[in-house]
């Protein structure tokens, strides 16, 4: 079966910003559409205000990388976390909020994983 990722990184106060919700939006339409399932990712010094946060969404799997290595933005510990994910998860597709944290990643992730990635995506249709 297909799985839709969205990645995702928890602000400093521990919830989760406007575009990753809009991102999540997103992930939810594509995987409904599809018909495929859709998986959690998020990455941050602290994980359970933003999974409670969005407890409700319909994934059929929420996975974090947690710790006070991941609260601030960097390169490697950001990409190490993401491949993490990834590669547990196995997506068709992923999607994370056009953030500066990402953008950074995004291409960098894309070519270890074997993929490619398409940035400052405005719309999507599936």
């Amino acid at each position: 079966m297909d799985t839709v990722l969205i990645l995702m990184h928890v602000e400093k106060e521990a919830g989760l910003a406007k575009s990753a919700l809009e991102a999540l939006g997103a992930a939810k339409d594509v995987a409904g559409a599809s018909g495929a399932s859709l998986a959690v990712g998020l990455v941050g010094e602290t994980l359970q205000v933003a999974a409670n946060q969005i407890a409700g969404c319909g994934a059929t799997r929420f996975l974090g990388v947690e710790g006070a290595e991941f609260g601030q933005s960097r390169y490697c510990s950001d990409i190490a976390a993401a491949e993490a994910v990834c590669r547990a998860v196995n997506p068709t597709m992923v999607i994370a909020p056009a953030t500066s944290r990402w953008n950074r990643v995004v291409a960098g992730l894309a070519h270890r994983l074997g993929g490619r990635a398409d940035t400052h995506v405005t719309d999507l249709v599936a």
